[in-house]
């Protein structure tokens, strides 16, 4: 896939097998994790990124200079839905708290695997030999930001 920078690609969950219903219950379906929304993030170079959907839900990632960290605001309309970012390269940054504006911390994931097990609410890793971030949203309020702060 060829994406440009600053573009945001909502995808499915890597783990589906059929997007049709199935009798075998060792088959993931779509319908199955239809709650999830993997959401690929690639930023410009001064770390926007932006997406709007056909049912107005929208997600922005920005980089806000003075406080030197990156703000993903998003207000999505799918009631349950759980959203999983991904924000790849360039991603060369370290990545020291992710926060709500409110204060709310996000757990650091002690491995990908963890982060995106089915136990898993929330949490957030970097995976260095992909140089993505990923953050594991939950069921957000509709409106939520997410703050990626850098060491000081």
């Amino acid at each position: 896939m060829f994406v440009r920078a600053g573009t945001m690609v909502p995808l499915l969950d890597p783990r589906v097998m059929t997007l049709s219903d199935a009798a075998d219950p060792k088959v993931i379906t779509m319908k199955r994790l239809q709650h999830l929304l993997h959401l690929w993030i690639w930023p410009t170079e001064d770390g926007f990124a932006q997406l709007e959907f056909h049912d107005r839900s929208w997600w922005s990632m920005y980089h806000v200079i003075y406080a030197k960290h990156w703000m993903i605001a998003f207000n999505d309309m799918t009631p349950n839905r759980t959203n999983i970012l991904q924000v790849s390269a360039p991603w060369t940054e370290t990545v020291s708290t992710v926060t709500t504006p409110t204060g709310h911390v996000y757990p650091k994931a002690a491995s990908l695997d963890r982060l995106l097990s089915d136990d898993a609410s929330e949490g957030w890793i970097v995976d260095h030999t992909q140089r993505t971030l990923w953050n594991f949203i939950g069921v957000p309020e509709l409106w939520r930001t997410v703050k990626l702060a850098r060491p000081l």
